[in-house]
């Protein structure tokens, strides 16, 4: 049996992180660093499925995997402090 078939999936996300005070748990209002990426996967792929005995069957094949991400990295905006 030959089968044939194409894996596909994207993911968002979306980062950031806030600080807050922690003796009054207030957030500050602007985050340290934010940013947005998404990841693209493709993977086509081809197998044959062939019975050699009874109780064994051997399924060969062939796939390509695509891996992509696309990345903004806004400007931090976290104060430095002197060290």
């Amino acid at each position: 049996m030959f089968r044939t078939g194409l894996w596909s999936e994207y993911a968002s996300t979306d980062r950031y992180q806030t600080p807050s005070d922690p003796r009054t748990w207030i957030d500050a209002p602007l985050p340290n660093f934010h940013e947005m990426f998404g990841t693209t996967t493709l993977q086509p792929y081809a197998e044959y499925s062939w019975r050699a005995l009874p109780n064994l069957t051997l399924t060969p094949g062939v796939k390509y995997s695509y891996y992509r991400q696309n990345l903004t990295q806004f400007a931090d905006t976290a104060r430095r402090s002197a060290t």
